[in-house]
């Protein structure tokens, strides 16, 4: 775990009868950054996700909580903005939990 990401949390508010979004820490960590390969490499630009990366973190409680609530979370990393595509688990692993992620255009 060599790579420092931070994660934010959208929340909308109202200013003057508009709607706004607002991105606001959520939570700071340090990970791994995975590249994708092979056959899943294929897939995503099959399906048009060119920009897509993982980053492996450790689990705890804060990242279990974006789990299935991936559209209210981003990942900020190298000044790079990416949108959480997807919460892999690894199998309800207790040590991992890896963020798929593609970069906002």
């Amino acid at each position: 775990m060599d790579t420092r990401i931070k994660i934010e949390k959208r929340t909308i508010s109202k200013v003057k009868g508009i709607q706004t979004e607002v991105w606001n820490d959520y939570y700071s960590c340090w990970c791994k950054v995975l590249d994708l390969y092979g056959k899943e490499k294929y897939e995503a630009y099959n399906v048009k996700l060119e920009n897509s990366l993982k980053f492996k973190c450790r689990a705890c409680l804060l990242l279990k909580a974006i789990l299935f609530k991936t559209k209210e979370f981003r990942v900020t990393w190298d000044n790079i903005t990416f949108n959480i595509l997807f919460v892999d688990t690894m199998s309800n692993s207790k040590t991992d939990i890896i963020l798929q992620v593609q970069a906002v255009s």
